[in-house]
């Protein structure tokens, strides 16, 4: 066989090795098995419940909202007592006229000064914002709201203070066709961004779709989940160069959305178990995609990280999670990008 024959058997061999590859990480040939369906609740809600994040203290939680079906529409902020023996979702974003408000990844802190604000991501009509409320008991106050040239595709958030915030790009170009082949081949053009009060800089580059955020409970590390990729990432900041520093990074049984925390220190991550299933179910309603939630258990020193799959579902229940939030010991409030609907949990 002529050399240029083997280089076309060689290409050929490679690109039939990567469309495999993508096919098996997408969950194309995973078999779902239910677990722990029997323990869920569902509860009609309003439209796209992205992200949902909880005031341990209060028992408030806070829920993102948009109809991402039709993307011109607004979306909201609500908030929903826990405590309540039934769920009541009150709309607290209404009144302030946002223009273009549609909100996305959202980020609860409360400061040393005990101060508590409530950081969200909205997709304007012409550019990402980040915009900054104050927690005043049941209410939001409107504080500030802040934009860069670096909220290029900015997907969830992790505010460390009262002007200060990471976020994640999961993509730094806009939408086109090469941006879609690059999310099939796993390149790498997401990346983080620190605020710091007055200018956003990049802080970590290189993560493929780079999508939930969230500090450790000893306040020490971040995480970021990589969606095309199945991973997860730790850093570490680094005080000389001013950049998040990669000290780990675990493979994941399934595509992670957001990120939350649990009391005693372990990750909650919402997962869609099949990626081509779930674009499916963004263009078409009827179509269910599959939904998981993992439990991780990450020991630092020894660079281990123990996985329980806690809840999955064929996509009937609640189709394409992308959080879940604890409420209580053993409680979670589970919502999706698409549904009319959220789950609460008890596992």
């Amino acid at each position: 066989m002529k050399k240029g024959k083997w280089i076309l058997l060689a290409i050929l061999c490679f690109l039939i090795y990567k469309v495999y590859a993508t096919l098996e990480i997408s969950g194309l040939f995973l078999k779902i098995v239910e677990i722990n369906t029997k323990n869920e609740e569902i509860i009609e809600s309003p439209a796209g419940i992205e992200d949902i994040t909880v005031d341990q203290e209060t028992g408030l939680a806070y829920l993102s909202s948009q109809d991402r079906r039709a993307p011109k529409a607004v979306g909201a902020i609500y908030l929903v007592n826990t405590k309540d023996s039934s769920i009541v979702f009150k709309d607290l974003t209404s009144k302030f006229k946002i223009t273009g408000f549609r909100p996305h990844g959202i980020s609860f802190v409360k400061t040393p000064q005990k101060e508590k604000f409530l950081f969200v991501i909205s997709h304007g009509n012409t550019k990402s914002e980040i915009i900054n409320f104050k927690v005043e008991g049941d209410s939001l106050l409107f504080l500030n709201k802040y934009t860069s040239t670096e909220f290029i595709s900015p997907n969830d958030i992790l505010a460390v203070g009262k002007n200060q915030f990471f976020i994640t790009n999961d993509h730094t170009r806009k939408k086109d066709w090469l941006r879609l082949i690059g999310d099939y081949l796993k390149f790498p053009s997401g990346n983080v961004v620190y605020f710091d009060s007055e200018k956003a800089r990049i802080v970590s580059n290189g993560i493929a779709y780079a999508n939930g955020i969230n500090l450790s409970s000893n306040g020490q590390q971040i995480y970021v989940t990589s969606t095309t990729t199945n991973k997860l990432y730790v850093f570490e900041p680094n005080i000389q160069s001013k950049q998040l520093e990669e000290i780990a990074n675990f493979n994941l049984l399934f595509s992670p959305d957001n990120i939350e925390i649990k009391k005693d220190g372990n990750l909650l991550i919402a997962c869609h178990p099949k990626v081509l299933d779930f674009t499916k179910h963004a263009k078409n309603p009827n179509v269910h995609s599959a939904s998981a939630i993992l439990e991780l258990k990450i020991d630092l020193n020894q660079k281990t990280i123990n996985q329980k799959t806690i809840y999955l579902n064929k996509g009937k229940s609640i189709s394409g999670s992308s959080v879940a939030a604890p409420f209580s010991e053993n409680k979670l409030l589970v919502g999706s990008v698409f549904e009319n609907k959220i789950l609460s949990l008890t596992y």
